[in-house]
């Protein structure tokens, strides 16, 4: 069972990682095991702890200008993919059973996250065919990056910061609303 202050830290927002604090091996070993007794359900998978390699995909990873639909654009990278450890389950194409076990597969790596008190965040805002050339020598030419292969990052927040603080840009993001009390329904 997960408490709020838990939900709070398996956010999809955490922005401010501390990239001088690397995953401890106890918990890359525990996400190792998750995604192994997975891995037939993904065409790709990639753990990354490289930080320039990591900061290739941040640098493909341009915010969508949503001004159209009334959110203030900010032109910007997303930040939510700064973290020591860096994870991509890649589905197969669109298949749907796929995607969803990538889905339940980070939310299993998650919650073992947070039990071990890290932030994690998930990013889907990445040039697809950019990256693909990032991982152009571990993925076959004639494969594309679907929709459903979406970064999950796991890290602990820079100190002084919250989970939203923007580091390279110097600003608080917003967040959609936090779970509380009013709207959960608590069992005894």
């Amino acid at each position: 069972m997960t408490t709020l202050s838990q939900h709070e830290q398996f956010s999809h927002t955490t922005r401010s990682y501390d990239l001088t604090r690397p995953v401890d091996e106890n918990l890359k070993a525990k996400i190792n095991r998750i995604i192994d007794a997975n891995k037939d359900n993904f065409q790709y998978i990639f753990v990354l702890e490289d930080k320039d390699l990591i900061e290739k995909i941040y640098n493909v990873s341009d915010i969508p200008d949503e001004s159209s639909l009334g959110i203030p654009y900010f032109p910007r990278k997303n930040s939510q993919l700064l973290a020591p450890l860096l994870l991509l389950l890649v589905p197969h194409g669109n298949d749907q059973y796929s995607s969803y076990m990538a889905g339940k597969t980070y939310g299993h790596i998650g919650l073992t996250a947070i039990d071990a008190g890290y932030h994690t965040s998930f990013c889907i805002c990445y040039d697809r065919d950019k990256a693909k050339e990032i991982f152009a020598d571990k993925i076959a030419p004639t494969h594309v990056l679907p929709l459903g292969a979406i970064f999950m990052s796991v890290g602990h927040i820079a100190p002084n910061t919250m989970p939203q603080t923007d580091l390279r840009q110097n600003l608080i993001t917003s967040s959609v609303s936090k779970a509380s009390r009013e709207y959960i329904t608590v069992l005894d």
